[in-house]
């Protein structure tokens, strides 16, 4: 349907005035500070439409899933914004098919297989110890600790329900063997100024987060890692932390670190992402300046490029 019936009818269907939603919507989120009756109309009337990013806000006023809102809505896209998520895209494809052949990624020659472990009760059943071991150095590293996360604790974490555990591996008999993953932690949005110091000064966050609250307010995403490879891994994550988002709109922020310059740029361009802090990483030969990026997980979904992904997709 149209946005401007969908607007009219979640309205009327709550039997407010225009006047009185208007009201509502200016106290409901700062964005719609300015927003006047005449505007509104002009909305109910199909005249001028917000953009994608009010629709979703407006979609969670509402009370309306934003899973629904996609698949309810008639929505126009600019071949700008998408060819600017294309690019962005692009970037990590060409990182993951140089990175494809060395290290941490180097390729076996079997069949790929790839499983989301999303809140998995029993992580260290479907994984050995060698595969465990190999993300707890690999986060440790990447962490810039000087001592590797104890393993009991990373296995506390990893159990917890408080990660998104994303694992690429290849099969050889009864053996998995881990080809790349990407860890992200949730964390309650009082608990953010924190996160990112730990995360600049290069401490546990494991050791300095508290795994005793309840996801019931806002919530930081905290990107730790995406480990590169090929094109389908690549479309994994993102398909996985666009499905995430969706179902959980309490996770307010996403926070990531990014070693590359490029990339950091595209996204600033792309998500209206910003640089909140720089660290340098010690556990490498040259510690590069690695920036500490936040985006607003409303400003991610409402991406043209995003939003063709999801309605070209199947996230009911």
């Amino acid at each position: 349907m149209k946005f401007c019936d969908f607007l009219k009818k979640e309205r009327k269907k709550r039997n407010l005035s225009q006047k009185a939603i208007v009201s509502e919507l200016m106290l409901f989120d700062n964005i719609f500070t300015t927003l006047t009756v005449i505007s509104f109309g002009r909305w109910e009337r199909g005249v001028a439409k917000p953009t994608i990013k009010k629709m979703l806000l407006i979609s969670k006023f509402f009370d309306i899933t934003w899973q629904e809102f996609f698949f309810k809505v008639q929505l126009k896209l600019t071949k700008t914004q998408t060819s600017m998520f294309d690019a962005w895209k692009a970037h990590f494809v060409e990182l993951g098919s140089r990175h494809n052949y060395i290290g941490y990624n180097s390729p076996w020659p079997n069949n790929y297989y790839t499983a989301l472990y999303n809140h998995e009760p029993q992580f260290d059943t479907v994984f050995d110890s060698t595969g465990i071991s190999k993300i707890r150095r690999y986060e440790s590293k990447v962490m810039g600790l000087s001592e590797e996360i104890e393993s009991q604790s990373f296995l506390r974490w990893l159990n917890s329900g408080r990660l998104f555990t994303l694992v690429f591996y290849t099969k050889s008999g009864k053996h998995k063997h881990i080809e790349a993953h990407s860890l992200m932690s949730t964390h309650p949005q009082s608990d953010h100024l924190n996160l990112i110091g730990c995360y600049r000064n290069n401490e546990n966050i494991f050791d300095n987060s508290s795994l005793d609250w309840k996801m019931d307010g806002e919530i930081t995403l905290f990107i730790h890692s995406f480990v590169v490879h090929e094109k389908e891994w690549i479309d994994f994550v993102m398909d996985s932390l666009i499905a995430i988002l969706t179902e959980n709109w309490n996770i307010t922020k996403l926070v990531y670190g990014d070693f590359d310059r490029d990339s950091s740029f595209r996204a600033m361009n792309t998500f209206q992402a910003k640089c909140i802090a720089i660290k340098e990483n010690p556990n490498y030969q040259e510690p590069p300046k690695e920036r500490i990026m936040e985006i607003n997980s409303i400003d991610f979904l409402s991406q043209h490029g995003i939003v063709h992904r999801i309605l070209s997709s199947d996230f009911k």
